[in-house]
């Protein structure tokens, strides 16, 4: 299968071995989402169905599924929807943004959004879309880092999130870590993620 590589983002191309990193860390991370949220399920997550939302390579999507009744990956990356259906795990890979969820009106149990809230302009609209798909009782685990965090996730750099977008391009294109930020700007702060719920 070729893979299409223009839609995937610099901070994803930094590392050959991306693929690698998280498919080790996937059982420990989707371990760690059942932990989180398994007080506040409406059933054992066994019975659950589970969207993981920016699903990116499907690792913990494939590591879920093996711990939920089923999971959908939704991913808006082309190549990496194509990539998160390489896995051998019984899931489903649904290529698109968060308004395919509004397709699965009350269809999940769980949604996940692990680290990539950041990469969504209208957050009230995907968490709209979120809403509309779990069912009543149901759950979102929500894992974002906090705009004010010193180091920037993504490009490692260094107050990267508090600057002016136009700062910000500059000082990335500086670094030669990569040229927009625009991709991944969007994390809130504690307060303003507060508003939004």
């Amino acid at each position: 299968m070729s893979h299409v590589v223009d839609d995937i983002p610099a901070y994803e191309r930094q590392s050959a071995s991306m693929w690698e990193r998280r498919s080790q860390l996937a059982p420990r991370f989707a371990q760690q989402i059942a932990l989180t949220v398994g007080p506040h399920l409406p059933r054992p997550l066994a019975e659950c169905d589970v969207v993981d939302v920016g699903c990116g390579y499907g690792h913990t999507a494939a590591a879920l599924a093996g711990m939920a009744a089923s999971v959908v990956g939704v991913e808006p990356s082309q190549s990496l929807a194509e990539r998160a259906r390489d896995h051998d795990a019984d899931i489903e890979i649904v290529h698109g943004g968060h308004e395919r969820l509004l397709e699965r009106p009350a269809s999940f149990d769980l949604a996940i959004m692990d680290n990539v809230f950041e990469h969504i302009p209208d957050q009230a609209a995907a968490l709209h879309h979120v809403a509309v798909a779990l069912r009543p009782g149901g759950c979102l685990y929500l894992l974002v880092p906090n705009r004010l965090w010193p180091l920037e996730v993504h490009y490692h750099l260094p107050f990267l999130s508090w600057l002016p977008l136009p700062a910000a391009n500059a000082y990335l294109r500086w670094s030669g870590r990569g040229e927009d930020f625009t991709d991944a700007s969007y994390a809130p702060t504690a307060a303003g993620l507060r508003r939004l719920f």
